[in-house]
């Protein structure tokens, strides 16, 4: 499970297609020894269930499927297709897949089996005490380590990330293996609370590693100058923080909590104090873009905001199966306003599924989501790691709605491993 979680983030964030195709193998990998388990869990895990639906959804797009049929339920993708089978000169054929883009879309497939298998895995792992330790403890740190290999890039002055890679267009302030900014800023806010929620639950050394880790991957999150970054951290922070408190004044006995009252309010208050104090010195660069977001800004073409309300006409014209999977830039390319640039996502988790998969797949996605958040939930008493743990949660949600960080696979493997320590299954033989 560790490895899988390393591999899917220092591999380039699991953007290449090669990192994507290794985190899902891995996570495969990691379910293995599961399979032949005598023990069998109570009840199907509604993370497991959500994972399944988007797994059935997207292999649909890529099956072949009579002409006819795609005509009915996808008129503009089928007449696309038509378009362009007739500017080269050759026939319609007889199947034909929904997606419009059937290689993209087949890799997300691969990708989506990839995070079932590895939902599974730590569904498992975390059933036990020690996964439950672990699991989080794995996110935290390699947040941290995240964190220090972009402040240690910066520092170097290094445009080539470890000195091999030069990413192509982007020139990054804090380069790291998740190399567009926003989405590092992302996954450093999902680990934020995560490292708090361990701070307080530790004890000894452990406290003050889990304490700097929090402190490290806030400055580096700051100094991204992603405006969505601050704004999922912010969330994450809060809710952790709130959650721990209601944990504390609800009188709920929990062995995992080795933090005494009286150490762990002023624990508290100092570490908001020394976030706050880091948020003015390292967040100059947020506020300089909150600054200068105007009107203009939000009405240009290449205006994420813009892109929104296209997305608004493709999921229109595309309302009962979606453009496929990984398919958004081919599709959105016929209606950009601004060909000189390109998108390759709705940069709105939230649209991005409705375009991706249709109304109809978007809104079975969206009830089984809702099951996993009424289920993740109830564990808010727990402890401190499950307070940290929702806060994370939380933080990401805050930030994919103006970013798709969730779209990397190390990100959305993390996020899985969270979810999963909300949702440990009950098993037996």
């Amino acid at each position: 499970v560790a490895l899988a979680l390393a591999t899917a983030l220092f591999a380039g964030g699991g953007a290449p297609r090669w990192a994507a195709c290794a985190a899902a193998a891995l996570g495969v990998v990691s379910a293995t020894p599961y399979l032949t388990s005598r023990r069998t869990a109570s009840r199907l895990s509604p993370l497991l269930v959500l994972l399944f639906i988007a797994v059935v959804l997207t292999l649909l797009q890529v099956v072949p499927l009579p002409g006819s049929l795609v005509a009915a339920v996808s008129p503009q993708g089928h007449e696309l297709v038509s378009d362009n089978l007739a500017a080269v000169g050759q026939a319609m054929p007889a199947l034909l897949p929904l997606s419009y883009d059937p290689p993209a879309t087949l890799l997300e497939l691969a990708k989506l089996a990839g995070y079932a298998a590895f939902a599974f895995a730590c569904l498992r792992f975390g059933a036990s005490r020690e996964g439950r330790r672990l699991l989080p403890a794995m996110v935290g740190g390699l947040g941290a380590a995240m964190a220090l290999v972009a402040l240690a890039h910066h520092a170097l002055r290094a445009r080539a990330l470890f000195g091999v890679f030069q990413p192509a267009g982007l020139e990054p302030d804090y380069l790291a293996p998740l190399v567009n900014e926003n989405h590092l800023a992302g996954f450093l806010a999902l680990t934020v609370p995560v490292s708090l929620g361990l701070a307080v639950q530790s004890s000894a050394w452990r406290r003050g590693a889990w304490l700097g880790a929090a402190l490290i991957s806030t400055t580096t999150c700051l100094l991204t100058g992603s405006r969505s970054g601050a704004l999922g951290l912010g969330v994450g922070i809060l809710v952790a923080t709130m959650l721990y408190i209601l944990q504390r004044r609800s009188g709920e006995r929990d062995h995992s909590r080795k933090l005494p009252l009286a150490v762990a309010v002023p624990v508290m208050v100092v570490t908001l104090c020394v976030l706050t104090l880091v948020g003015v010195f390292a967040a100059g660069d947020v506020a300089s873009e909150l600054a200068t977001t105007s009107s203009v800004e939000m009405e240009h073409p290449r205006s994420k905001l813009h892109v929104w309300s296209r997305a608004a006409t493709l999921l229109a014209d595309n309302r009962w199966t979606g453009v496929g999977r990984g398919a958004f830039e081919p599709a959105y390319t016929r209606i950009n306003p601004a060909p000189e640039v390109t998108f390759s996502h709705v940069e709105n988790e939230y649209v991005q599924a409705a375009v991706d998969w249709g109304v109809p797949g978007a809104a079975a996605l969206a009830v089984a989501l809702l099951l996993v958040v009424l289920a993740a939930a109830r564990r808010w008493k727990a402890g401190a790691a499950e307070a940290g743990a929702l806060g994370g949660l939380a933080a990401l949600a805050a930030h994919d709605v103006a970013d798709f960080a969730l779209e990397m696979p190390g990100v959305a493997m993390a996020a899985i491993a969270l979810t999963a320590l909300l949702l440990p299954p009950r098993l037996a033989i």
